[in-house]
């Protein structure tokens, strides 16, 4: 809201910052009304679509693209002068947030037999884990890597005491189908053995070296980590250094964590809550390999750091609404069953002939 340019009335709506390698803003609608402040504002988001309203004007609403389920968006008041250059002021009483679930949310998939949930931390994929450490050269011997659990314990005069494991193959390979099938990975943390946590997805093997090699290998991630003068953790969900989200957990989280990766994005949530979603990297190829790394953080440099991961599981969401043909390109390569895959075409081409032979005839026509 803001007077307008001859100072007989104002002016109140809502636009799009323009960014880079967005489409050019929607030219949303505005509202005049008389050259007095609004005494209340309410803005309304959900996905896909913003609304703003004030005091008992016509509301204003329009798309956003940038509204998806479980976006983070920061907020900024602020006040501007005319173009006249005449003095302008704010005076803000409060800011109250609400959240109302998303009553038309899907419900999540069930385990589907195409899609097995795969256990990290099975003893036949233990071979894939390989130990890492950052910036030291003496912290193998505090990891341990056993069937059902991972554990990091680094004690502390260790600097930042970051060691834990990296794959050696690509944790996840997400192709554009991983927007409407995204992998789905289920971690749960021992709290009372984990100071802080790394969850780093990269588009190439990583080796660790120094703190400068991690910064610019990594995809996306995300961390949970309990500072010494708080009752909680605070996750937090990063890209590159501009893109940053984080949140408080509550004191009584179980130490439970759900990762979903499609092909743009990485949301991380608590069962059953809201989430925070991440921007991945936009590739210009068509599969997009990532590699993990699971690292222990210490609260401070020079504190004890370590985690104890207990449960690790990986599986894909494929929802009632994929084709059977998407479905067989969403197999993993080395899963692909030839003989399903050709019965299934034959099934379809039995289907697609019965249909056209159960065609009246022109002459039954007429």
């Amino acid at each position: 809201w803001q007077p307008d340019d001859e100072g007989a009335g104002s002016v109140y709506g809502w636009y799009e910052t323009p960014a880079p390698g967005n489409k050019p803003p929607v030219d949303h609608p505005q509202g005049r009304t008389a050259n007095t402040a609004p005494s209340r504002v309410r803005i309304t988001i959900t996905p896909g679509h913003l609304s703003v309203s004030a005091d008992d004007l016509p509301s204003l609403d329009g798309p956003w693209s940038l509204a998806q389920a479980h976006s983070g968006f920061h907020l900024f008041v602020y006040t501007r002068t005319t173009t006249d250059g005449r003095a302008a002021r704010m005076g803000l009483k409060r800011i109250v947030s609400t959240r109302q679930p998303d009553p038309n949310e899907p419900a999540r998939p069930a385990v589907d037999a195409m899609f097995p949930a795969a256990d990290r931390l099975a003893a036949d994929a233990l071979g894939d884990w390989l130990f890492i450490e950052e910036g030291s050269d003496d912290l193998q011997g505090f990891a341990q890597l056993t069937a059902g659990a991972m554990r990091v314990d680094v004690p502390a005069k260790h600097g930042w005491g970051r060691a834990g494991f990296t794959t050696r193959t690509p944790f996840v390979d997400t192709t554009p189908l991983n927007d409407s099938a995204p992998f789905l990975a289920e971690l749960s943390l021992d709290l009372n053995d984990t100071s802080g946590f790394y969850f780093l997805l990269g588009g190439e093997g990583v080796k660790l070296h120094d703190d400068n090699v991690r910064r610019t290998r990594y995809a996306a991630r995300f961390s949970v980590i309990r500072l010494p003068k708080d009752d909680h953790y605070t996750l937090r969900l990063r890209r590159g250094y501009y893109h940053d989200w984080s949140r408080p957990l509550p004191p009584d989280w179980d130490g439970r964590i759900e990762v979903l990766i499609g092909w743009r994005t990485m949301t991380v949530r608590l069962p059953g809550e809201p989430g925070i979603l991440g921007e991945l990297p936009v590739s210009k190829k068509e599969h997009m390999p990532y590699y993990l790394t699971l690292l222990a953080s210490p609260a401070r440099g020079g504190e004890i750091s370590r985690f104890r991961l207990n449960a690790f599981s990986l599986r894909q969401l494929v929802g009632e609404g994929i084709d059977a043909q998407t479905r067989f390109r969403l197999v993993p390569v080395d899963r692909f069953d030839t003989d399903a895959y050709l019965e299934a075409l034959g099934q379809r081409a039995r289907r697609a002939l019965s249909d056209f032979l159960d065609q009246p005839t022109r002459g039954e026509v007429e």
